[in-house]
Order: C-alpha cells, then structure tokens, then sequence
C-alpha cells in the first residue's frame, strides 16, 4: 500500500496485489529471448550511458549492435571510392 499526499492537503492511497504463478530460478535468457532490443531501426542513432556518463563516441544501429559511427562512415567512405 502507497499514500501520497499533494500540496493542497488531498491526498490518495493505493493498493495493488500480485501473484506469481511460477519462478524460474536459472532462466536461459538467450533461449528466451530476454532483453533483445528489437524496436531498434537498422540505422538508427544511438548513445550508450555507462557509470560516468554518455560516452563521447557516437553510435549507429548496424546488424543488430551499435557501432561507432566513425567506423560506419569509414565503411561508407570506403564502398564510395570503389
């Protein structure tokens, strides 16, 4: 149960139930599928967030992973000349 209570002196409480009805202790998350980011456009621009902060690198979505752009624009620089 959760009450919050508001400025003006209204507040409201809430209570939520849940049941499980099973546990996986040691799921196999590659079998599953858990936590594939599969929303993600080929192409897409991507920024990744570690413990300090954004990393200064830039990131496209290529093949299902980011890669720098830096090395995105090299293969691209590279198919031009050809």
């Amino acid at each position: 149960m959760s009450r919050s209570d508001e400025a003006n002196g209204d507040f409201w409480i809430m209570e939520e139930k849940h049941k499980r009805n099973s546990v996986t202790l040691n799921p196999d998350f590659d079998a599953l599928g858990s936590f594939l980011p599969s929303d993600i456009r080929e192409g897409a621009r991507v920024r990744i967030e570690d413990a300090d902060g954004w990393r200064p690198t830039k990131y496209r979505w290529r093949g299902g992973k980011p890669v720098p752009e830096a090395e995105t624009s090299r293969k691209t620089k590279a198919r031009r000349k050809k």
